[in-house]
């Protein structure tokens, strides 16, 4: 006889066929990445699909470069990019949200006293998590700090000094103003204009919101971010490869070069985050910087699809994350930071057509995508390169290697 025990509600494993599959369909996965792989797409990823809580694929395809002998496997580690705002940032946020620290509704003025007198000063925190609050797209404030030799004199450093303190890479320090000259050129950008005064901005989606976040976090818990999120989210978690700055805690050779900067850093970037923006920030920013393996990020997913339950613990409390993973606005289908799928037809949308209306997830631009479906209970990440060594690189979009993979998982458990 046995004794029956409560499940912790930790990720297991299971055959394909276990899990409702269709063994043979769900193969052409492979087939989607070696093509991606043969094309050009991207030196090599990591694909996982996970179903009621049991991952049935968790595979590596290619290497870390194009000329590299060195493959890829489940423990390599990828510049996740944009992921890192609800991975990171995001999770800080629901935190504060939680314990009520924070109103999702008050103006963000009211947590950032300084952003009081300016354009932003009445920016909702709510639409700055939606990506519609009139926030420009995206601005390059590094190059800014290179347009002449005085400037880079004044920001960077080729070694350490105690006025230049942070490491960019090994070879240029950041100046103890560099921070604050980005704090200071973020409150005084200007907005987005508008057809007419009276109506709200409509989305756009914005680095430079996640910025105002991850400051307002760090004001409101006293903490650096990746710091407070080590300690609340993933070491609680047992996230051992989800981390900012991964150099510090692991040999270079199990992380995935991202890129070959020939504009700010000259280098190959290894361990070091692709973004620039986030880079002029030590590495921890709340948009990017972010560094983890497939599976770790899945573990975040179940723990979400669990209703904040994971591992015998609550992180958060099911109406938390209902009310972060819902779409916000008719006329906007994101979630509070979750990406959301769009069926209007608008060719809009960034999930397989299959994707449940309740699905929601987020993609990076370093060609990298997490999703999960709580219709269908199932997790999908997908974890690429596609920027090396060029970050004009669009070819993984356009063979839409994420969005077919997507569409195989979802028509592999029909075919079942």
């Amino acid at each position: 006889f046995g004794l029956e025990t409560p499940s912790l509600g930790r990720l297991g494993y299971a055959s394909p066929g276990q899990a409702g599959f269709d063994a043979e369909y769900l193969k052409y996965i492979d087939t989607i990445a070696m093509e991606a792989i043969r094309m050009g797409a991207t030196p090599g990823c990591q694909v996982l699909v996970a179903k009621n809580g049991k991952v049935v694929i968790n595979r590596s395809y290619g290497h870390y470069t194009w000329d590299s002998t060195r493959r890829i496997d489940e423990n390599s580690l990828f510049d996740l990019a944009s992921i890192t705002k609800v991975a990171a940032t995001l999770q800080a946020v629901m935190i504060l949200y939680e314990r009520k620290i924070i109103d999702l509704d008050k103006k963000i003025s009211c947590y950032l006293p300084e952003l009081r007198n300016t354009n932003k000063e009445d920016i909702i925190i709510r639409d700055l998590l939606t990506h519609q609050s009139g926030l420009q797209p995206y601005i390059p404030f590094w190059k800014r700090t290179i347009k002449t030799e005085s400037d880079r004199i004044r920001y960077y450093s080729e070694t350490a000094g105690e006025y230049y303190d942070q490491l960019i890479i090994p070879g240029i320090y950041g100046s103890k103003i560099l921070a604050d000259s980005i704090w200071s050129w973020i409150v005084t950008s200007a907005l987005r204009k508008k057809n007419d005064d009276a109506k709200p901005y409509d989305y756009r989606y914005s680095d430079i919101g996640y910025y105002i976040l991850h400051r307002m976090v760090e004001r409101m818990v006293n903490q650096p971010l990746d710091e407070f999120l080590a300690q609340n989210i993933y070491d609680p978690l047992g996230l051992s490869t989800m981390a900012y700055l991964p150099g510090r805690k692991f040999m270079q050779d199990k992380i995935v070069p991202s890129s070959e900067d020939r504009y700010f850093r000259n280098s190959t970037l290894q361990g070091y985050v692709q973004d620039e923006l986030a880079a002029l920030y030590g590495g921890v920013a709340g948009h990017a910087g972010l560094f983890s393996n497939a599976y770790d990020l899945a573990i975040l997913m179940q723990m979400h699809l669990q209703k904040g339950y994971y591992g015998g613990a609550r992180y958060f409390f099911p109406s938390t994350i209902d009310a972060f993973t819902e779409q916000q606005y008719r006329t906007n289908r994101r979630g509070l930071g979750w990406d959301k799928p769009d069926h209007s037809g608008n060719g809009m949308n960034p999930a397989s057509a299959y994707a449940a209306e309740s699905s929601f997830g987020h993609s990076g631009f370093t060609g990298t995508m997490v999703w999960a479906d709580p219709e269908h209970e199932l997790i999908f990440v997908f974890l690429s390169n596609r920027t090396f060594p060029d970050i004009e690189n669009k070819k993984l979009s356009e063979l839409e290697v994420r969005k077919r993979m997507q569409t195989v998982i979802y028509s592999s458990l029909m075919k079942h």
